[in-house]
């Protein structure tokens, strides 16, 4: 298995298309919190670099919606301090819809995404 490019703890995961396993955030093996988010194929056994997030999270939750939005609760960005707000990562699966998820354009498609907060 391929290792992600940070390591990283207390980051929540979200699972897309029953194929990729996203890391998103979390606490860098230093205890840093880090913006970075990285994907894994678990089909190709490829990772790749996803948009970082806007504001560094921790200790929170993912969820992913109908495979077109991953919903980032507030959790923590350093110090202890809870974040305000939710960040939605919108994937716009429909440009990706073209492309077989077996193609890396799919994979494409989902590491140029940029989060959006709410």
């Amino acid at each position: 298995m391929q290792n992600l490019n940070q390591g990283r703890y207390n980051a929540p995961l979200a699972f897309i298309q029953e194929r990729f396993v996203c890391a998103l955030g979390g606490l860098t093996t230093n205890k840093v919190p880090t913006l970075t988010c990285e994907g894994y194929d678990v089909v190709k056994n490829q990772c790749f670099r996803m948009m970082p997030l806007e504001k560094p999270r921790y200790s929170t939750s993912a969820v992913v919606m109908q495979n077109h939005a991953i919903y980032i609760m507030p959790g923590n960005c350093g110090g202890g301090n809870a974040t305000g707000g939710v960040q939605l990562f919108m994937l716009d699966l429909k440009p990706a819809g073209k492309f077989n998820k077996d193609d890396m354009k799919y994979v494409k498609a989902i590491a140029t995404q940029k989060w959006v907060s709410l």
